[in-house]
């Protein structure tokens, strides 16, 4: 999804939640000044470029549903680990950490588990961080508290605002469809969800050892947001699409597939394109 086509439904977000964008805008300018003055001019690139490379194989995306551990440790029985990417979103880091798993990719507003962030990155993980008016303090305490750790690994930013020079923004609003809106927009061959309930009980792993409060109710309807907004990034993906979630909701353009068959797709996949 490209900025053309996502403004329209940022516009109606922003009038539902009466979200300030002014502040979005604010708190994207402070993440991009600050990745500015540490990174390399060449790092965008350099981390876009893995980003792509981690896309053109089959991808497991883990929200922090409270299916997430039972999921996790479903997948934990079969042979592909090795062969596919793991995208965390935001306090589903914490779980890899939990069980020495480094995802390839996070994506976080940074209002899940800090310190399993962190853990990640020195692991080699790549961490984008999102930028909108509730967390400009967030992404300052993290950004200088980190500084060091930082500077040394993949980091960038993404915004819900217009992206200019340095922020991503292929779409999503809430961590969980931000990612599979991303994994879409690079056509990823086989998506796989993990931990994507969509329900009214909010996940253990979700704004765990955070310092922000929960709000249930504002929380449900952003589920409702990123289901309509995933349900429309699904039209032009030419991959195939499943949700492993145990015990979660239907989420339109994914099919309900349980692990072994998932299992046998990506074989097969990787049957094919071995030869």
């Amino acid at each position: 999804m490209y900025w053309d086509e996502w403004k329209n439904y940022y516009q109606k977000i922003a009038l539902k939640l009466q979200l300030d964008k002014k502040e979005d805008n604010n708190s994207s300018d402070l993440l991009l000044k600050w990745l500015k003055s540490k990174l390399s001019p060449s790092t965008k690139q350099i981390i876009l470029n893995y980003i792509e490379q981690s896309f053109l194989k089959p991808t497991i995306i883990a929200g922090a549903g409270p299916s997430l551990k039972t999921d996790f440790i479903r997948i934990r029985r079969f042979n592909f680990l090795n062969k596919i990417s793991f995208i965390a979103c935001d306090g589903a880091c914490l779980l890899f950490k939990e069980f020495g798993s480094v995802p390839n990719i996070i994506f976080s507003d940074l209002d899940g588990d800090q310190s399993a962030l962190i853990w990640a990155l020195k692991k080699g993980a790549i961490l984008i961080i999102h930028g909108h008016g509730d967390n400009k303090v967030q992404i300052s305490d993290y950004l200088n508290k980190n500084a060091k750790t930082i500077s040394r690994s993949m980091v960038w930013g993404s915004t819900q605002s217009q992206p200019g020079d340095g922020l991503f923004n292929f779409g999503g609003f809430t961590d969980g469809d931000r990612a599979i809106i991303t994994a879409l927009h690079f056509n990823v061959p086989i998506i796989g969800l993990i931990g994507f309930d969509f329900g009214e009980i909010i996940g253990e792993y979700s704004m765990k050892n955070s310092q922000m409060q929960k709000n249930t109710a504002k929380k449900i309807i952003k589920f409702e947001i990123a289901k309509e907004l995933i349900k429309a990034a699904c039209v032009n993906h030419n991959g195939e699409r499943f949700n492993l979630t145990e015990q979660g909701e239907d989420i339109a353009g994914f099919s309900m597939m349980n692990m072994s068959k998932f299992s046998s797709v990506c074989d097969e996949w990787y049957t094919r394109h071995n030869k």
